[in-house]
């Protein structure tokens, strides 16, 4: 026994819709619904110019951190440098009292040559109200 089945019928309409005829009912045909939880690797998508836009944005932030990191460094280093304290001679005073007064913890042997040389001194012949420049400060 053989069974057989028969064609499915099919409406007029809908021959006329699948043979593409014109003012024919087409099936409503319904898009596949869209997850509202996104998917992975869906992320932000950049063209070219978005790109181009990043990488300059990128690119100052870099520049000026680095400015802003060299401006810094300039100015801890102009403060490094030695500050020179003014010093009067007064009646009784010398090079060695002075040495010590301006760097206490240091050896006056030290110091007497670098107060000469600082104020272009040939001896030790100090006069009173003589104005000293010392380096390393008070």
């Amino acid at each position: 026994m053989s069974t057989t089945t028969a064609p499915a019928r099919v409406s007029r309409r809908e021959q006329a819709a699948q043979q593409g005829h014109p003012g024919a009912v087409r099936p409503l045909v319904l898009a596949p619904e869209r997850s509202a939880v996104p998917r992975h690797g869906t992320g932000l998508r950049l063209t070219q110019r978005g790109r181009v836009v990043l990488l300059v944005l990128l690119l100052l932030a870099v520049l000026a951190a680095f400015s802003m990191g060299r401006a810094s460094g300039s100015a801890s280093a102009a403060g490094a440098s030695p500050r020179l304290a003014s010093v009067v001679v007064r009646p009784g005073a010398t090079l060695w009292s002075i040495a010590e007064e301006i760097a206490p913890d240091t050896d006056p042997r030290q110091v007497v040559p670098r107060l000469k040389a600082a104020n272009g001194l040939t001896s030790s012949h100090l006069v009173v109200g003589q104005r000293l420049q010392a380096p390393g400060g008070r």
